[in-house]
């Protein structure tokens, strides 16, 4: 009786454990199950080639991340656009405090009135009515001259009756010098009228005159560079300044980021060990940071051929260096689901085959050393 329940229990009982195991495990693992994004992340990208080169990259705009900043340090008064706008070339981006220039720029226009009334006044000359008072200021001392001649020979008349001393005859001699003189003088006068204006003093009202539009020109020009406008067209990518704000201290502080983002291009850095690797034109994939099974087809566009300091994406210019990159930039064929400008991604190159008998990595920096003294000395190579 005992041993036919052991028999026939056992085995129930043995069943039952397992279901409850089984259950026991299924419950708990979908207790730990985690978001899809998560677990993604935690999955490096792999790439798509046999033989491939590695780079990292970071999404920039069609136009490259253009920053804007402030020619003149001021207090900003208008800023009349919002992230994510659409700009064209010349579009106002900000616009800098300009009171005290425009307050300026009213004295020197008066000025210009002033020199350019006294240049009118003297290119007008003579006046009609300056020649007819000059030449009857002539009239009048060319009689005064008359009167005196005659005078003059009254009195020598009555020189042989004694009637007069020689001192009369002299005063009336003087009187006529004297007349004489006033009349070339006033003669004088009249030429100088009715040559108008000397020409040395006409270039020198010139002068004034374009000096005074000159300054004018000066305060427009700096009157336009608070007016910060769009250099090219482009959406408004960033904006770091707000109206009522002091900017342009420090000179360089970005105060807004502009790109043409009808196209995105992803810079990437190939490392120098790499560059002999790499062959302009090749074809490529971008893997979105977090996202290893989203890829993005990239086409060649062009190579910065000079070799800068490698930084980290991080965008902090303190960051250590430790090696240099050569820059090179591909085109994003498909931008669908949409990259945004600043990701960084991992760029994955496909590489040609490599030929048969030539290794499929580069040799070493040692191995190409010892290569080298070896071609130099054979006598190392036998050793």
């Amino acid at each position: 009786m005992l041993s036919s329940l052991i028999r026939y229990a056992l085995p129930v009982v043995a069943v039952v454990g397992l279901a409850f195991a089984v259950s026991y495990v299924m419950r708990n693992a979908r207790r730990d199950d985690v978001p899809a994004g998560v677990s993604q992340a935690s999955r490096p990208a792999s790439t798509p080639y046999e033989n491939t080169l590695a780079g990292a990259g970071v999404v920039e705009a069609q136009s490259e991340n253009i920053s804007i900043a402030s020619p003149t340090p001021g207090i900003v008064a208008e800023v009349p656009v919002e992230v994510g706008q659409k700009v064209a070339q010349g579009d106002l981006l900000f616009r800098m405090d300009d009171r005290q220039l425009r307050g300026e720029l009213r004295t020197l226009q008066a000025t210009v009135e002033v020199v350019e009334a006294e240049l009118l006044r003297l290119q007008s000359l003579p006046r009609s009515e300056e020649v007819a008072a000059d030449t009857a200021a002539l009239q009048e001392a060319e009689a005064v001259e008359v009167e005196a001649r005659q005078q003059l020979d009254r009195v020598l008349q009555l020189v042989a009756s004694r009637a007069v001393t020689q001192a009369d005859v002299d005063a009336s001699r003087r009187t006529v010098a004297v007349a004489a003189a006033q009349v070339a003088k006033v003669r004088a006068e009249l030429d100088l009228t009715k040559a108008g204006a000397w020409q040395y003093d006409v270039m020198i009202a010139k002068q004034k005159a374009e000096q005074a539009r000159a300054q004018v020109d000066r305060v427009q020009s700096e009157l336009s560079r608070l007016e910060v406008r769009a250099p090219r067209s482009g959406e408004v990518l960033q904006i770091d300044v707000r109206p009522g704000e002091f900017a342009g201290t420090p000179p360089d502080r970005r105060l807004m980021m502009l790109g043409g983002t009808d196209s995105l291009h992803v810079r990437v850095d190939v490392d120098e060990q790499d560059i002999g690797r790499y062959r302009a034109g090749i074809p490529g994939v971008a893997m979105p940071r977090g996202f290893p099974d989203l890829k993005y087809e990239l086409r060649f566009y062009r190579i910065e051929p000079f070799v800068v300091p490698k930084r980290s994406l991080t965008g902090d210019n303190t960051e250590r260096v430790d090696t240099r990159v050569l820059q090179v930039i591909y085109e994003i064929v498909e931008n669908e689901p949409p990259l945004y400008v600043g990701q960084q991604v991992d760029v994955f190159f496909k590489l040609p085959p490599p030929r048969a008998g030539t290794p499929s990595t580069p040799a070493s920096h040692s191995e190409r050393r010892e290569e080298s003294r070896s071609t130099l000395d054979p006598s190392l190579g036998s050793g």
